[in-house]
């Protein structure tokens, strides 16, 4: 018998499907949004709909509180990583008070004290996961696939420096409990060692 040819659902009508009862997938989808079973409760299929809506909202609230949240927290420890690696840099640099020797900086003609081995450390890219979402969205910029720690000896040359500024941020991340699979990697100069960590 075709749809609303007078049959179970004669008074309903075409006009109106919407005061069917409610489908299985409709309820189902209901059950995975708000966790309680609908069935049984004489729901028509715009009630269902109207649900559905308000659970969709209600889940898009939920997220954007907790992406502001995580957002915050993600904020705040890369400011903790940045403080305890210009600290580590500043008690380096006052134990390494003299140059070894001197460069010319390209950009000023001027020579530049060195005070140690040149070279880079950093700190490597967390596997996939929020902290890696984060950085993403507030760290890469399109190339460099290392975090990029905000302190204040990130331009300079000297590999044991930059290794104790990024070791200091490594530890405050690493203490933070979710940002694992983040390592130390150090380059130098070719027949350079760095210091006994």
């Amino acid at each position: 018998m075709p749809y609303g040819g007078g049959g179970k659902y004669w008074n309903v009508g075409l006009s109106d499907p919407g005061k069917l009862s409610a489908t299985k997938k409709q309820l189902s989808y209901l059950r995975s949004l708000t966790r309680i079973d609908h069935s049984g409760k004489g729901l028509t299929r715009d009630e269902a709909s109207d649900l559905i809506d308000k659970a969709l909202e209600e889940k898009a609230e939920r997220n954007a509180e907790i992406t502001q949240v995580q957002d915050q927290m993600y904020a705040a420890l890369m400011k903790s990583a940045a403080r305890a690696a210009n600290a580590a840099g500043e008690e380096w640099l006052r134990t390494h008070p003299e140059p070894q020797f001197w460069v010319l900086d390209p950009e000023t003609d001027e020579p530049k004290g060195v005070h140690g081995r040149i070279g880079r450390a950093h700190i490597t890219w967390p596997p996939k996961g929020q902290f890696h979402r984060w950085l993403e969205e507030n760290f890469y910029d399109g190339q460099k696939k290392y975090i990029q720690i905000p302190h204040h000896y990130s331009e300079r040359l000297e590999a044991d420096l930059q290794l104790a500024c990024e070791r200091a941020a490594y530890e405050v991340l690493r203490k933070a409990g979710n940002t694992g699979g983040i390592r130390i990697v150090v380059t130098v100069e070719p027949g350079t060692m760095l210091e006994a960590a």
